[in-house]
């Protein structure tokens, strides 16, 4: 890191002075401490007066997957534009003949033509065109500086596939230089020199003879050492013309070669023994490069490592329950559920098998941990029991920790904080005795997680998260770095910093893309659709959950496919729309039950009973609240969804009852906001999390009004863009959709009318003037559902106390 930042600043140092360019051609070749050069670079840089121009082969870079990712990278965080280069025209062919003729005459510029129509202006075949031309001798270089030309009636070697010209220009290689470059094809599409050398039977003057003559016949080029072919299919030509045998044999060479000289790359040791059929060798280093792979997060990669790995592993060993393993954990990230559920069930047959109970425990274990990410948590703890029993009876203490934080988190999905604490409590011990550096990291996830879902202590959740994040960033753990900024932003949202939260979550997001975690792209966009609610955009956050909800169901997410859905019901709900916010409710709770989550059902229960009681159902609105508030309190005093349960409980007595009977389910929910409030040390974060979370203003708005509050409305409307000029008729792209706060529990504090639909129309000014729209007096007056002169006349009194308040087609008064 260091190395990259005094790179870039040595660069932004000449930029200061004149802009500079970097060109970088063949990115395809890149080795990865030069693709990580260029990722930093344009990370230090960005700001900097500096190109940077690269060239490369499309085809050649996403067949390797650095390159690939390099360049998705790139997309994601840079400004680049792509040039992709088409077929030449005929001029530039033309101007391609003619500089490799080294002549610009009538009949050079004659027969351009002609090759550009038979070519079709592809450089390529361009070139291999002449190329086979002149080792037929049907092209030649003449005693007065001229060409002799193919004659028209001639047919050009163009006609058939671009392989056969190769193919052709192969055979007539003589044998001993066709064997160097067999050698070279084998080593990949490019080679060094000190591996040809060291697998070489040639001896090095031979060798570099042979090379010399291949960069000049053009199959090779030659750069600082490194031997590239011209052109990848050149290179697939010779692969493919080199007979099974003769591979295998090569291969084994190679392997040995790269195993002498350079061990530490993995991934060409795999390849090569595995080609060359050398069954212990190939499977170690198969399942090494996989492993690798994961670490950096191409958890695809690693799948098709370990599948390769199988195929070395002996059908009932340990090796291939290892192998096993490494599969599973891939599909879990990547969740595919089924995939895992069914190696999984091989795991555990081959355990029992070979009578190896530390091996059946860690299967129980991980049978336990899919359940809990499943959404099945009384399931996970039967498994997770004969993990646990299992793994003391072998003494595996490493196991035992992975298990109890797997215990503790299907009692987190539960809603039993207390035997949640005593999991992660007898873990505690467990895992610092061992050393176990993942396992403390799982140990404050499960602490983060279990604040933030039961206690609502979201102060100390996000020190977890963020810790978390440190020792990850410290291992090189990109994935688990990740996944604690998305949780550190998730307890951001749940303090109100909604916008610092949605940086955090955009962060992540990209690393879960590029790994394939479906799972955790359920859960960041989830979240995305809550920052976005609360930030009153109604339009995005429902994309948002809609998406989740989608990706939850794919993935079998079952946890977050019910916030999901809770989620799409808090929108309607905004929106007025009880019905479809009772639907939404009621679906969310199905799921709830069937995944035996009783805190989460209970909390859906109590919006749904707000959702009838909008409806006009009284009873069913108060007995569906009434058994929320008595399920959380049967959890214990500890749940942070207490505060919620609370307030509707209060609201649905109010309406049917009075504000006297409900007031004490209002002191409840208010001092269970202050305790949970109390927990936040910083007084911005304290201010923010009772101010900016529309719930919670809503209970401090009814707690010193003393009265049931005015329910969040929002609503879309059409405005005019800010920009959008005046005088004539607006297209229909000159208007934007915003999203209008029509009434919020604050507007409580504001006794008198007149000043609270006058407080509303600042609002909805702010909220326009926001959303980069201009709204014009009569959308105003719609909004509200007041005449065009009331709303004129607000305007007037809010610029004589100073608002500077400007509709469609008004004017800043001048001073």
């Amino acid at each position: 890191e260091r190395l990259w930042e005094g790179v870039a600043r040595c660069i932004a140092g000449l930029a200061q002075t004149v802009p500079v360019l970097i060109l970088l051609e063949d990115l395809h070749w890149a080795d990865e401490a030069s693709l990580a050069a260029l990722r930093n670079l344009f990370r230090w840089l960005d700001d900097s007066r500096l190109l940077i121009v690269t060239t490369y082969r499309p085809a050649a870079a996403w067949e390797r997957g650095p390159v690939r990712d390099t360049l998705e990278a790139l997309d994601r965080v840079a400004h680049i534009t792509h040039i992709r280069l088409k077929a030449l025209s005929a001029d530039q062919t033309a101007a391609l003949v003619q500089r490799a003729l080294l002549r610009a005459g009538k009949q050079e510029a004659t027969f351009a033509i002609r090759l550009w129509n038979e070519s079709g202006g592809n450089p390529l075949l361009i070139i291999e065109t002449l190329k086979m031309l002149l080792a037929r001798g049907d092209m030649a270089f003449l005693p007065d500086g001229g060409w002799r030309l193919p004659d028209d009636d001639l047919p050009l070697p163009i006609a058939p596939p671009i392989r056969k010209l190769i193919r052709e220009r192969l055979a007539r290689l003589a044998p001993a230089l066709r064997a160097t470059l067999e050698w070279v094809a084998v080593l990949g599409e490019s080679a060094a020199f000190d591996l040809l050398a060291h697998g070489s039977a040639l001896p090095p003057s031979a060798l570099i003879a042979h090379l010399a003559a291949l960069v000049q016949q053009g199959f090779l080029v030659e750069q600082e050492n490194v031997y590239h072919f011209e052109h990848n299919l050149i290179w697939e030509s010779t692969y493919r013309g080199i007979p099974a045998s003769q591979q295998q044999t090569l291969h084994r060479r190679a392997g040995d070669a790269t195993e002498a000289l350079h061990p530490e790359h993995i991934e060409a040791l795999a390849f090569h023994f595995d080609r060359g059929h050398v069954a212990g060798k190939a499977y170690t280093y198969i399942l090494q490069a996989g492993q690798q792979t994961a670490r950096v997060g191409d958890y695809k990669s690693a799948l098709a490592h370990y599948r390769r790995a199988l195929y070395w592993a002996n059908e009932t060993s340990t090796a291939r329950w290892d192998v096993l393993a490494h599969l599973e954990n891939a599909h879990s990230v990547l969740g595919h559920r089924d995939a895992q559920r069914e190696i999984l069930n091989e795991m555990l047959h081959l355990a029992e098998a070979l009578q190896d109970t530390v091996l059946q425990a860690r299967t129980y274990y991980r049978q336990g941990w899919l359940e809990v990410l499943a959404g099945d948590p009384v399931q996970a703890l039967e498994l997770l029991d004969h993990a646990t029993k299992l793994s003391r009876t072998v003494g595996d203490h490493d196991l035992l920790g992975e298990c109890l934080m797997a215990v503790a988190r299907a009692w987190w999905r539960i809603g039993d904080i207390a035997s949640c604490q005593t999991a992660i409590e007898t873990a505690r011990p467990i895992l610092q005795k061992v050393g176990d550096l993942q396992g403390e990291t799982s140990m404050l996830n499960m602490l983060g997680n279990l604040h933030l879902g039961m206690t609502g202590n979201y102060a100390l959740a996000k020190a977890c998260f963020e810790e978390n994040a440190r020792i990850a960033q410290t291992t090189g753990d990109t994935y688990r770095a990740a996944a604690a900024q998305a949780n550190t932003g998730i307890a951001l949202t749940l303090m109100g910093d909604y916008r610092r939260s949605q940086t955090a979550l955009a962060a992540a997001y990209p690393v879960m893309h590029r790994i394939g975690d479906r799972h955790w792209q359920g859960i960041i966009r989830h979240w995305q659709g809550v920052n976005y609610r609360h930030l009153g955009d109604l339009a995005q956050a429902q994309t948002a959950e809609e998406e989740a909800l989608a990706i939850c169901r794919q993935v079998g997410n079952r946890n977050f496919e019910i916030e999901a859905l809770g989620a799409l019901g808090t929108i309607a709900l905004q929106r007025h729309d009880w019905t479809e916010a009772a639907s939404y409710f009621q679906q969310a709770i199905e799921a709830a039950r069937a995944g035996r989550q009783t805190m989460d059902q209970a909390v859906l229960q109590s919006y749904l009973a707000l959702a009838h009681l909008r409806l006009g159902h009284g009873k069913q609105a108060r007995a569906l609240a009434e058994q929320a508030v008595t399920t959380l309190e049967g959890l214990g005093e500890e749940i942070g969804h207490l505060k919620e349960v609370y307030f509707v409980y209060y609201q649905v007595v109010a309406a049917l009852e009075d504000t006297a009977t409900a007031h004490p389910y209002l002191e409840q929910a208010y001092r269970a906001l202050q305790t949970m409030a109390k927990n936040i040390d910083d007084p911005d974060m304290r201010h923010s999390f009772l101010n900016n979370v529309a719930e919670n203003k809503a209970i401090v708005v009814a707690y010193n009004s003393g009265h049931v509050p005015t329910p969040l409305k929002q609503r879309s409307a059409r405005l005019p863009h800010i920009d959008a000029p005046t005088g004539r008729p607006l297209r229909r792209d000159e208007f934007v959709e915003v999203t209008w706060t029509l009434a919020a529990p604050e507007d409580d504090e504001i006794p008198d009318g007149i000043a609270r639909r006058r407080h509303r129309i600042l609002r909805l000014l702010r909220e326009a003037a926001t959303q980069s729209a201009a709204p014009t007096v009569a959308a105003l007056a719609d909004a509200l559902g007041v005449s065009a002169r009331t709303i004129k006349r607000d305007l007037t009194a809010l610029r004589t106390a100073g608002h500077n308040v400007q509709t469609r087609g008004s004017h800043t008064p001048s001073p």
